[in-house]
This record gives C-alpha cells, sequence and structure tokens, in this order.
C-alpha cells in the first residue's frame, strides 16, 4: 500500500482579488501494482481533498500508451507517454546511504535524488534493492511525500491489470497535463 499526502498550490483564478494563492490538503491511500514486464501500472484507492473525498482506480498501460482513470464511475482515458520505471534512474545521485530504526529491527536504505518529467524526486530505496520506502516529489504546483507500507514481491490479483469496466467501450478522450 502506498499513502500520501500532496499540498496542491493553484494558480489564483481571475475573480480572485488579492491574487493570494490557495493551498489544498490532500490525502491518498493507494493499493498499488507494477507489472515491470508487461509496462503496466495500477492504483485503486481513495483520495480525499481538503473535506471531499472519494474513491479512484487508474490504470496506466505503458504499452499501449494510455492511462484509464476512473473517478465516480465516470472512465477518463488519456495519452501516456514513457515507460515504467522499475529502478532508479542512471542520471539520479545518490544523497546518502542511512537507516530506519535502530538495533537488529534497523532498516538500511540508500537516498537518492533525480529529476523525471519536470519533477523533481527525492527517494529512499531499501539498501541492495529498489523496494521504495519514502518519496518526496516537487513540482511546481505541487509538493507531496509518499511512505510504501506492505510491499511485497509477485502480483496477488492480476485483474488489477484489466481496463476496468466502465472504461472498456470507451475512446481516448483528453491530454494529461503534467
Amino acid at each position: 500500500m502506498v499513502t500520501g499526502e500532496l499540498k496542491v498550490r493553484k494558480t489564483p483564478s481571475n475573480d480572485m482579488v488579492t491574487g493570494e494563492l490557495k493551498y489544498y490538503f490532500l490525502l491518498e491511500f493507494y493499493n498499488m501494482s507494477f507489472d515491470a514486464t508487461n509496462q503496466k501500472v495500477a492504483y485503486v484507492g481513495h483520495i480525499g481533498v481538503d473535506e471531499s473525498e472519494w474513491y479512484e482506480q487508474v490504470l496506466q498501460d505503458y504499452s499501449k500508451g494510455k492511462q484509464y482513470a476512473v473517478k465516480a464511475g465516470t472512465c477518463k482515458i488519456t495519452p501516456l507517454e514513457g515507460n515504467v520505471t522499475t529502478c532508479i534512474p542512471s542520471n539520479s545521485k545518490m544523497l546518502l546511504s542511512s537507516y530506519f530504526g535502530y538495533g537488529q529491527d534497523k532498516l538500511s536504505v540508500n537516498f537518492y535524488q533525480f529529476t523525471l518529467n519536470q519533477t523533481s524526486i527525492e527517494i529512499s530505496v531499501v539498501k541492495e534493492s529498489c523496494v521504495p520506502v519514502t518519496q518526496h516529489v516537487e513540482t511546481k504546483t505541487a509538493v507531496g511525500e509518499m511512505h510504501y507500507i506492505g510491499v511485497a514481491a509477485g502480483i496477488s490479483n492480476k485483474k488489477i491489470f484489466d481496463i476496468p469496466l466502465s472504461c472498456q467501450n470507451q475512446t481516448q478522450s483528453s491530454v494529461v497535463s503534467m
């Protein structure tokens, strides 16, 4: 499971007299699955923004170049570029080696920093592997923290990578902006 907190800074709308930036609190809880062989990522979970909350299902199929996102039963299909990132990119900078916890229960990790699609990412992974532990993400409009918990090898439910039912008879609808 992945938990995340994101503070989103939205550009002021034209009707705001002061031009002040407004911040929103976003809290997400996802079950996330990766299939590097078939180039697919699936997220299923709950999102809360300020006082609102909803369920969301996202399938990113890099092999077909499409993202399927279902929110409140409505599907949006958008183009998707790139590949599933399966490990630390070769252009990353190692920041430090450290650990979480103490004694026999400590978890040794490496911290890296890199930029991907104009997004600055700092991530900690279990030393000698690519298993993520924490992640800090910054874009021009948002700052986010993610914590990876309950990580397990293998895919327990391969149906998670099926195109969502509400998307199966729909065509591509718009472009995702990052």
